[in-house]
């Protein structure tokens, strides 16, 4: 038997050393000297092994029954997902289009892997973005907008705070997305029928571009490398990207 605690593990082996050189004194010496209070120690310590074992059970049947019922609500946290993602779009659709007159600014982060432009939920391979469906699947989850009815659409954040770490040695682009159509706002961002990237700001480890120029992001989006190679600059070495980011893509608000 295992003990949980390691001062008790600790203590039960010194005391069965002891124990071996009290039965070798008492074998060689033939006497019997606290063998009854001995007795009624052992007897203690079997009768709270004996508890200890049955806690132990008790223990593993309840961990089993705990997780069967967070299995259980699990699944019905998904059913409640799904029940609450067609609802939203029964009831959004009956309220009609949220069709915004001018564009509103929105901001992601991008990524550069393999030649492609990602912002984790969608590939851009131009500066204008008509999407499907999330990640090309109809449940695909997006942990910066709280909502579950997120089915569809251009995924951005409310404010240039929001964005995540920017900070990385791969080619990363922060931008703002003019989104425009039905436009849904949540909590901390919008889901948009057309994002468009009205401004970038580029960066690895050691340089950067930044570019409003409609012909510069066109380029950057679909050749973000070669873009980035011909455009990019030494950063300053007392640049605050946080602080260019704010500058730069909200500063003429």
């Amino acid at each position: 038997m295992e003990w949980a605690s390691n001062d008790l593990e600790q203590t039960a082996d010194r005391v069965n050393r002891l124990r071996l050189r009290y039965d070798t004194l008492k074998r060689r010496l033939r006497r019997a000297d606290g063998v009854d209070e001995i007795e009624r120690l052992d007897a203690s310590i079997r009768r709270r092994r004996g508890r200890i074992r049955h806690l132990n059970a008790e223990i593993d049947r309840l961990a089993e029954e705990r997780d069967r019922l967070e299995g259980e609500v699990l699944g019905c946290f998904h059913g409640a997902e799904a029940l609450l993602v067609d609802l939203i779009d029964r009831l959004e659709s009956l309220d009609g289009p949220s069709w915004s007159p001018d564009p509103i600014p929105g901001y992601t982060m991008l990524d550069v892997v393999g030649g492609t432009v990602h912002d984790g939920d969608h590939i851009w391979t131009t500066p204008v973005l008509r999407p499907g469906c999330p990640s090309g699947r109809p449940d695909a989850p997006h942990e910066r907008v709280a909502c579950a009815g997120l089915r569809c659409g251009v995924l951005a954040w409310k404010s240039i705070d929001k964005l995540p770490e920017i900070s990385g040695d791969t080619l990363r682009a922060a931008a703002e997305v003019a989104l425009s159509g039905r436009v849904v706002e949540h909590t901390d961002g919008y889901r948009a029928e057309v994002g468009e990237i009205v401004s970038v700001l580029a960066f690895d480890a050691d340089r950067w571009f930044r570019s409003r120029y409609a012909e510069q992001i066109d380029s950057f989006v679909t050749a973000p490398t070669d873009t980035f190679e011909s455009l990019a600059a030494p950063i300053p070495a007392d640049a605050m990207l946080y602080v260019e980011l704010d500058l730069f893509l909200g500063g003429r608000r």
